[in-house]
Parts: C-alpha cells; structure tokens; sequence
C-alpha cells in the first residue's frame, strides 16, 4: 500500500495547507451590525490591494466548511475499513481520492464583501467576507435533494456494460461524497437540520466500484507496428500496477471476442537522425507513443493520447535508444497508466 501511503500523505497535507485559516482578527462593529453574527458568518483576508484581500476573504469562507470534513477522508476511512487486495485496492483509493479531492473550490453563493479597509501600520488591504446563514443552508438542502434524485435515479436505471457500470458507480460515488459534505456543511450551519445521512449507501458504492474494478472489468491491448518488446513490457507493468486487468491481443476483433470491456491500441513511431560539430557526430531521437481507446461494444474510440518526445547528444544509435526507452519508462508510461483510469472513468454525457 506504499502508493496509497503516499497519496494520503500528499492529499493531508494539501489539505492542512487549504484549511489553515490566517488568525481571524475582530470583526469590525459597523459590520456586526449590518450583519449581525447569529445571522451571518464573518471571515476576514488580507492582500496587497483591495482585489486581492476581498478573494482572499472569500477563501476564508470556504476554508471554514473545508477545514470540517474532506472527500479524501471519507474515502480513507473507507479503505481502512475494507479487506486489502493490494495495488488494486490501492488504485481505487487513488481514483475515488482524486474525484473528491476539491480542495476550498466549494461552490457557495451569496458571500459578499461586507468592508474593506486599508491598514497603513501593515500597508496591506484587510477585507470582511459574510455569508447569510439561512440563505446558504437553503442552498444546500436544494443541492442534497438533487443529489438525492440524481443518485436514486442512477441506481434504478442501472447500466448495459461493465464500463457503463464502472463510470455509472463512480459518479455515484461522487455525488454521495459531495452529499455528504453539503450535509456537514448545513450541520454546521443548523445543528438541527433533519437530513438523513447515507453512509451507508456510500460505503457499499465504493465497494461495489472496487469490486466491479476487480472482478468484471478487462482490458485488452493491441500493440501496432513495430513496438519492442520492452517498451510493450513497461506499459503492460504500468497499467497493470494500477489495479487495471489487462491482456495482450493480436487486433482488436480478437479482444472484443475475448470480452474485453475496452482495447487499448498502442504505437511507437521512432525516428533516428545525426548532426555533426566539428569532427563528432551525434545521435538524436525522435518519438511519438499513442494510445487510443476504444469501446469494444460499439468500435468508437472513445479517448486519445499522444506523448511526443525527442533527446539528443547520444554517441551511437544504441545509446539513443536506451535513452528513448529509461525516459519513456519512466515518465510516458505513468502518464499513460493515469490516462488509462481517466479513460475508463470518463463521465457520461
């Protein structure tokens, strides 16, 4: 689970530094009176000019709710409370991290800049963001029933394939998430709001992605033209390390006879070319590695990618080459691997 280890790691500590507010300082007794405090919630932020303290107390709004509860926690939790199955477990907790990982960007309307003053001892610009209690909690009560209606909805209708599975859980998946966090948000805000929690669904969706991730889903690769066998061994290793089934075809018939859910088609065009200075000559290389996706129930390719690359300065062609290959190793193969998740998690439209 190192990999895991080390996304969480990360995503704490992005965390910690989205949700350390600066010391709130007294709110001003104009402004507690336009906007009195068991109505309103204050926040302050400090900048160089006007502009940049008023964004910067917005911010502070939306650290408050932030700093309560995290996409990423919720789905921590979640993992430690499941059985380990190794790199694949570890990749779902990535994906699900990833797609509720959001940071402070919380969309909460109606903050207004109640004043902004300029303080000359500091020579910087102190603003007062406020927030209608009321009004946002009706905001989010609206938003968690249509969470609600949206996720019902996916759940009854069900879906034909298991790519359409996989992405129809994962956005259901994140709505719980994002639900549940506009409930903290509204608890928060009204102790007392009647809103039922579904934990329960939400931890039995993440289950069933995972499971549907391990036990249902294939991926078939088609490698085209001549692609060595070691820039073929790197991207199987690759993706397979991120929890995805995948097996080698010859064309893309035989994995859609196979039942492949989705193919993926490689190539490597290379291209090798000399300069000389002076008396030396030197061997450059040039690369493009692409991968298309294609959805093996309808043949359309549904994502692309296309890493271009090119190193130079090499004594001989072989050397070229082994250069071409550490570096697409090395970097091009996680890219593909992270594109591979994107691909199968694409959103519907």
């Amino acid at each position: 689970m190192r990999k895991a280890r080390a996304l969480v790691t990360a995503l704490v500590f992005v965390m910690l530094l989205l949700s350390t507010s600066s010391a709130q300082e007294t709110v001003p007794k104009d402004v507690l009176k336009k906007y009195p405090e068991n109505r309103f919630l204050h926040r302050s932020g400090t900048g160089e000019s006007p502009e940049q303290a008023a964004e910067s107390a917005r911010l502070e709004i939306a650290k408050f709710f932030e700093a309560q509860i995290s996409g990423e926690t919720l789905v921590r939790q979640w993992a430690e409370s499941s059985t380990s199955r190794g790199k694949t477990l570890e990749t779902s907790l990535t994906e699900m991290s990833n797609t509720v990982m959001v940071g402070a960007n919380r969309d909460i309307p109606g903050i207004e800049i109640a004043e902004t003053n300029r303080d000359k001892k500091r020579n910087i610009y102190v603003a007062w963001a406020v927030l209608d209690r009321a009004n946002y909690a009706s905001v989010l009560r609206d938003r968690i029933g249509t969470i609600d209606s949206d996720v019902d909805d996916r759940l009854s209708r069900g879906a034909d394939t298991d790519i359409n599975r996989l992405r129809n859980m994962s956005s259901v998946v994140r709505s719980l998430v994002l639900r549940r966090r506009s409930r903290q948000d509204l608890l928060l805000l009204d102790p007392s709001a009647g809103v039922e929690s579904r934990g329960v669904l939400l931890n039995t969706a993440m289950s069933t992605l995972d499971s549907l991730i391990v036990n249902a889903f294939d991926v078939g690769v088609v490698f085209n033209g001549g692609v060595k066998n070691n820039v073929r061994s790197g991207i199987v290793d690759g993706v397979v390390d991120a929890g995805i089934r995948l097996r080698e075809y010859l064309d893309v018939s035989s994995a859609k006879s196979a039942g492949a859910d989705l193919v993926l088609i490689v190539e490597h065009d290379v291209s090798h070319r000399t300069t000389s200075y002076r008396d030396r000559t030197f061997h450059n290389v040039d690369w493009t590695l692409s991968v298309r996706a294609a959805d093996t129930a309808t043949g359309q390719i549904v994502d692309a990618l296309v890493l271009n690359e090119k190193l130079a300065g090499a004594q001989n062609e072989a050397q070229s080459e082994d250069r071409m290959i550490r570096k697409l190793l090395a970097e091009q193969v996680p890219q593909v691997s992270a594109w591979v998740y994107r691909s199968i998690f694409k959103p519907e439209e």
